[in-house]
């Protein structure tokens, strides 16, 4: 699973990124000290599980925050650019996301954006800051993650026909849990986008090994100009297929030499949940009365042709039979297939979609209204010229076209800091 030969897809760097934001949010680690983690997209990643009542009338008793409901961050330059650490350990509840400095900025620049409400007068509390925050995240999941990684189709049926299609029997899904296909499996193609190296700045660019961070302070070299991972300057990710960087093969954790290989702890994690294969799951879900229907609409369907040559050293190094192959790497090849390596496939776009679907429709504070059903509009209320950018950036988009909230946020946040 080599990318020397790997080409670009036309999804924003930064959506990588989004992705692990999403997944650290929503899912637990099996070996992590994380908070409780909820089902639900509503970033109790960053704010944690503290009341309401506090993030209302008494901020100081979230140690997370200052006495005027502003999270607490560390200036590298004079601009707040780092988490507030302790001994190196930064004061967040979500440890995951200080795991590289792309994620960590990424945690970081919602955080700001809290601190920009809260300055600007958008906002008076810390609760109505962190309301805005969650409904604009999970604007940018509907509107641009997911608009760049599913097909136009599934997105369409999900995000705007407010539809669901896969039943959770049949899905082994149980209410009020991630799913294992979507732990294990679906939304793990992240891994196959990461590039071995990223363009932070104008002065600066890093290798995949260099970057991953682990309990370090930020140095100023490393601060990231958004503009090169959101928007019409930004690096694209590396094509979804079977295809993985090298050096996500060897990670390091920060503790001595140790490293360690994702691909193999990817289907080892699947493997130990008992994880169906590919053929397995799209088995079970034509099973259903909808199977005609899903065939017709989405192309859902069996690989015709499977290039196992590329999965050799896989199967090899994993004991896997050839007729068996493991739901991640099969939905990377469907993507590769059926759409040429520029998102997810039908099946891929389908199961994530009934996932971050729910995730957002079940969240307490969300887009998703039982008359409108996902509606960005939600999140882009009551934050002045702002706002005006970003109803005006909806109105002139094009049908099926994913809308460039990050670009036009993290720029707002660059002028007006």
């Amino acid at each position: 699973m080599s990318s020397n030969d790997a080409k670009s897809s036309n999804i924003d760097a930064g959506q990588t990124y989004i992705g692990q934001m999403i997944s650290h949010d929503i899912v637990p680690h099996v070996n992590s000290n994380s908070t409780r983690i909820s089902p639900t997209l509503n970033l109790d990643s960053i704010y944690g599980e503290f009341e309401d009542e506090h993030y209302a009338n008494s901020p100081s008793q979230i140690p997370l925050l200052n006495s005027d409901g502003s999270f607490r961050l560390a200036k590298i330059e004079g601009h707040s650019a780092d988490f507030f650490r302790m001994y190196g350990r930064p004061l967040i509840v979500e440890p995951r996301n200080d795991g590289n400095v792309i994620i960590s900025q990424l945690h970081v620049f919602w955080m700001r954006f809290h601190n920009l409400l809260l300055n600007k007068g958008y906002v008076a509390s810390a609760l109505e800051a962190k309301h805005k925050v969650i409904k604009l995240f999970q604007a940018v999941v509907v509107e641009e993650f997911a608009r760049q990684i599913m097909t136009t189709a599934v997105h369409s049926a999900y995000f705007e026909d407010d539809n669901t299609f896969l039943d959770p029997a049949v899905l082994n899904w149980q209410p009020d849990t991630i799913p294992d296909f979507f732990r294990f499996a679906s939304f793990r193609f992240g891994h196959s986008i990461v590039r071995n190296d990223y363009i932070f700045s104008d002065k600066t660019s890093s290798s995949l090994s260099r970057f991953m961070n682990v309990e370090k302070n930020l140095t100023s070299e490393l601060v990231i100009d958004w503009k090169y991972f959101f928007g019409s300057y930004a690096q694209k990710t590396e094509q979804l297929d079977s295809h993985i960087a090298e050096q996500m093969a060897r990670i390091n954790l920060g503790v001595g030499s140790q490293t360690v290989d994702v691909p193999f702890l990817n289907l080892l994690a699947a493997k130990i949940s008992g994880l169906e294969s590919g053929v397995g799951l799209l088995k079970k879900i034509l099973s259903q009365s909808n199977a005609e229907e899903l065939k017709l609409r989405f192309d859902i369907g069996f690989l015709e042709s499977f290039d196992t040559a590329s999965f050799a050293k896989l199967i090899r190094k994993n004991k896997l039979k050839v007729k068996r192959i493991p739901l991640w790497p099969y939905l990377l090849h469907e993507a590769k297939i059926k759409s040429f390596g520029m998102k997810l496939g039908p099946l891929g776009s389908m199961l994530n979609a009934e996932v971050l679907s729910t995730a957002i429709r079940t969240s307490s504070t969300s887009i998703y209204t039982r008359y409108n059903g996902f509606d960005s509009v939600e999140g882009y209320k009551g934050m002045g010229e702002l706002s005006d950018k970003l109803l005006l950036m909806k109105e002139n988009n094009e049908a099926g076209e994913h809308l460039p909230i990050m670009s036009i946020l993290t720029q707002f946040l660059s002028e007006n800091e």
